[in-house]
């Protein structure tokens, strides 16, 4: 299974700003050894974060040939130890650990469909597959959800028959409704009409998601209340699944 490089998320030069003046500073090529140019970093980066409107600096970092913007956290139990990093893309986080639980539900479920079982042997096992099913299958859909909300312009004004939509309104209408309908007013890429498989694939990952959040107990005639959603993770063709949300991102990124 692919997975994608978890970069930092904002970059410095994409952003809606005239910058006035810039200047860099190579510590590598001064005399300071390795620690303590670690250190001296250190130093500034707290400096700067306690700098009575440090709320509005903006702060970078160089990763590669650009560079990112950099957050910076106050934490709450430990406020004279400011944390500054390169803010990370979540996208890339949840997709990347549904790889993980993607790839040791695989290995359960081929497990549990291959051999006989005794119910005591098949139960603990069962729940281990639902774990890593469950987390897969969440972050997958999460993935995708925190890709399109970062598509939204913040000024976008959408028309949709006689109401305007703008971000908040338009990041709290159904997956369905966003990805089928919304995504080619915001970038241009029709993932319904352009690529019907991958579509299909998500708006079914997203039901399972949903059935799984929104757990709700049917009642069998032989009094069992998760039997149908149980099968529906035994029978999850998780390769094709993800393949398809690697695919949709790579198309949206």
């Amino acid at each position: 299974m692919k997975k994608i490089e978890t970069k930092p998320l904002t970059n410095l030069k994409k952003l809606p700003i005239n910058i006035a003046n810039e200047q860099h500073i190579d510590l590598t090529k001064s005399n300071l050894s390795g620690q303590e140019q670690e250190d001296l970093v250190k130093k500034l980066l707290q400096k700067v974060g306690k700098l009575k409107e440090s709320g509005k600096i903006i702060l970078a970092q160089s990763h590669e040939d650009d560079s990112y913007v950099m957050a910076k956290i106050t934490p709450s139990k430990a406020k004279q130890n400011i944390l500054i990093f390169q803010e990370p893309n979540p996208v890339a986080i949840y997709y990347n650990s549904a790889i993980d639980h993607s790839e040791n539900a695989i290995i359960i479920q081929k497990e549990i469909i291959s051999k006989n079982w005794t119910p005591d042997e098949l139960y603990p096992n069962f729940i281990d597959f639902f774990k890593e099913s469950f987390q897969a299958i969440t972050q997958l859909t999460m993935s995708l959800e925190a890709l399109f909300n970062q598509k939204i312009p913040e000024d976008i004004q959408l028309s949709k028959g006689e109401k305007t939509l703008d971000k908040e309104n338009i990041e709290w209408k159904e997956f369905k409704e966003k990805f089928r309908h919304i995504l080619p007013f915001i970038t241009g890429i029709d993932i319904y009409n352009d690529h019907i498989d991958d579509y299909q694939n998500i708006i079914k990952l997203n039901a399972l998601r949903n059935d799984l959040i929104h757990l709700k107990s049917l009642k069998q005639e032989n009094f069992t209340f998760y039997q149908a959603l149980f099968k529906e993770l035994v029978d999850f063709e998780f390769e094709r699944h993800t393949t398809s949300v690697h695919n949709v991102i790579t198309l949206l990124e």
